[in-house]
């Protein structure tokens, strides 16, 4: 039991950090480097937690809170904060035109609602994402 207990910790390590990358490669795209870099993001998110951007964007409500419903919730926090940073990047405006901003801004409010409801944790951050994101709505 202890040692499946440290693999589990292991891989939730691992898949956080990798989050992390993604939330700083995120914040670093441009429109020069953006359709690519989007591409492997989206790729490593589809192998990791077998759900990609488009899949967030396209997924109805219920769907979409069923696919996240198994995921940890530091992974969904970080998910959460990776998909605001892909929001609020202003550099991404002329390269970013294959995603629905509008969509992902109204699924990202799916995930930040489901999230206040199953933590246990008030988080200050998601409620500064939220309040900017209805600013954008």
């Amino acid at each position: 039991m202890g040692i499946e207990n440290d693999l589990i910790k292991r891989e939730i390590n691992r898949l956080t950090l990798l989050l992390s990358r993604l939330i700083e490669k995120t914040i670093g795209l441009n429109s020069n480097n953006a359709s690519e870099e989007l591409d492997k993001i989206d790729k490593t998110l589809k192998d990791e937690f077998d759900l990609s951007v488009n899949d967030i964007i396209y997924f109805n409500d219920l769907e979409l809170k069923q696919k996240i419903s198994c995921m940890h919730e530091t992974h969904l926090e970080l998910l959460s904060e990776f998909i605001f940073e892909l929001i609020m990047n202003d550099k991404l405006n002329g390269a970013n035109n294959r995603i629905d901003n509008l969509m992902l801004k109204k699924k990202l409010m799916v995930i930040l609602d489901y999230l206040n409801k199953s933590s246990e944790t008030y988080s200050f951050k998601r409620m500064q994402m939220k309040d900017k994101l209805n600013a954008l709505l």
